[in-house]
């Protein structure tokens, strides 16, 4: 069958069924594809379902497949793994080997944790700091700016793409300004910005003027 849309339907169709004979079976029909796109498909579809019931036994099977399922469903495994038991997510990624993956799982962790415990994320990103990339910090602030927006902003500066982090504290300030003025407004006294969201900041003020 041609890679197309018609073998994703496929694929589609016929993943339920395997799913159904236990998560042992299914990655083991998985693992066997020879193919090596259908294979990563597979593993795309139904690594997050498999995570439910066994989250180790998924992050494994995934390290032990590596490829482009590896890359992105790591982080919802170790996530959802997380959810349930975070000194156990914690202690898995901590054992990974430098790389990668170790920095993909630890994304995955804070994005589970950081919205119900601020403070408990931004403890694991400042133990682990050689293991976090732009891609943590954007998550951790997203995910902890509903519950603690200081918090989150304070680690906006870390990014350390200029664009990306421009971007970020824009839109968060102007998020927080919406909700909270005056506590956004003090943040923004109390802290340096870039200078171009220092502008953005004041066209909006402007903006706001009657």
């Amino acid at each position: 069958m041609p890679r197309s849309y018609e073998r994703g339907e496929a694929l589609d169709a016929m993943l339920p069924h395997v799913l159904a004979q236990g998560p042992d079976a299914a990655r083991a029909w998985i693992s066997a594809l020879t193919d090596d796109s259908l294979r990563n498909g597979s593993m795309l579809r139904a690594a997050e379902q498999l995570a439910q019931s066994d989250p180790k036994a998924t992050a494994d099977w995934l390290l032990a497949n590596p490829g482009e399922a590896t890359k992105r469903r790591l982080d919802n495994v170790l996530a959802t793994w997380a959810s349930s038991d975070k000194s156990a997510a914690v202690a898995y990624f901590e054992a990974l080997p430098k790389g990668e993956e170790r920095s993909n799982a630890l994304r995955g962790i804070i994005s589970a944790i950081s919205s119900q415990d601020p403070t408990a994320a931004a403890a694991v990103l400042d133990r682990h700091a050689a293991d976090v990339t732009d891609g943590a910090f954007q998550t951790f602030v997203w995910h902890s700016f509903g519950s603690d927006p200081a918090l989150a902003l304070n680690y906006v500066g870390r990014i350390a793409d200029p664009g990306s982090q421009e971007r970020m504290y824009s839109r968060t300030l102007d998020n927080w300004l919406n909700r909270d003025p005056v506590a956004a407004q003090a943040w923004i006294q109390r802290n340096a910005l870039p200078d171009n969201v220092t502008r953005h900041l004041q066209e909006r003020a402007a903006q706001a003027q009657p």
